[in-house]
């Protein structure tokens, strides 16, 4: 079997194991991020909700909850 020059047979691995490796550290860095700001600006933190709740509602379609059957 001819191989390819410069190829490694665990080329087709890698990107697989930096994308799970990368999915996970952006979740853990999302929690790590609010845990620690939220730690040092614990006054600040329903202004801050309060600001992410209304960017959010620019583009994000909003769920009916089970308040909106009632």
């Amino acid at each position: 079997m001819a191989r390819d020059k410069g190829r490694n047979n665990n080329d087709q691995k890698e990107p697989q194991a930096n994308e799970r490796v990368h999915s996970s550290w952006e979740q853990s860095e999302d929690k790590t991020c609010y845990r620690v700001y939220g730690s040092w600006m614990a006054e600040n933190n329903q202004d801050q909700v309060s600001i992410l709740n209304q960017k959010l509602s620019e583009f994000a379609h909003p769920c009916p909850t089970l308040w909106d059957r009632i």
